[in-house]
């Protein structure tokens, strides 16, 4: 008994450090990114992190721009399920470069039309 119990103790602490290192380890991934976005018609790659909305159970809710003043940002609302019934939402902000806000809108417009019923 006593080792099963170790066992079941480092199983335990191997879990936990995994846990509780991907915070910092995403972070990392973030900070060393290029800063680039890729958008495509399925998915965003943005500060080395990749969200997909064409998987079974994930979703694009939609693509708003947001324009404060000189900062202008493209906000993607998402959501994925979690259990039998139970959905999680976040949203994704893409900063646009100064001069490119025709190019945000598009992307906006493209998404508004995918988005649409047939």
């Amino acid at each position: 008994m006593p080792w099963f119990i170790g066992g079941m103790v480092g199983v335990l602490l191997l879990v936990a450090a995994a846990a509780f290192g991907m915070p910092y380890v995403q972070y990392r991934r973030a900070v060393r990114s290029t800063g680039e976005a890729v958008i495509a018609a399925n998915g965003l790659y943005i500060n080395g992190a990749l969200h997909v909305w064409n998987a079974p159970l994930a979703a694009l809710d939609g693509v708003s721009l947001v324009e404060d003043g000189a900062e202008a940002r493209l906000v993607f609302g998402l959501r994925y399920r979690t259990g039998i019934g139970a959905t999680e939402a976040y949203t994704v902000e893409v900063p646009v470069p100064p001069g490119q806000e025709e190019a945000a809108r598009r992307v906006e417009e493209h998404f508004r039309q995918s988005s649409l019923p047939v």
